[in-house]
């Protein structure tokens, strides 16, 4: 799964940019004692969440609607070839005697 590895290490770097962010935020409001996240750490860092699991159910959505699909056009090439088939046994004579 190099794909959630690689997703993961963004996520991280973009968590990390966020809180230095914040950290320099709070330390330029006069504050020599930073807490760990500040309010507005906290919210780019839920709209960042919201922004990825936005992204991911999209992309999940597309995988799914993209593989039912996939099934159902096989299923319509199952039942044409179904129906050739039922005509072929019906009138198999008719092609034997025409084309042959």
């Amino acid at each position: 799964m190099q794909i959630f590895s690689k997703a993961r290490k963004k996520i991280d770097q973009a968590l990390r940019q966020i809180i230095a962010y914040g950290r320099k935020a709070w330390a330029k409001a006069g504050q020599t004692r930073y807490p760990t996240a500040s309010k507005t750490a906290l919210a780019l860092l839920v709209i960042l969440l919201a922004i990825l699991f936005t992204g991911l159910l999209t992309v999940v959505v597309i995988f799914v609607a993209k593989a039912i699909l996939d099934a159902f056009v096989f299923m319509l090439f199952i039942w044409f070839m179904v129906l050739v088939r039922r005509f072929y046994y019906k009138h198999h004579d008719m092609f034997w005697r025409r084309y042959w």
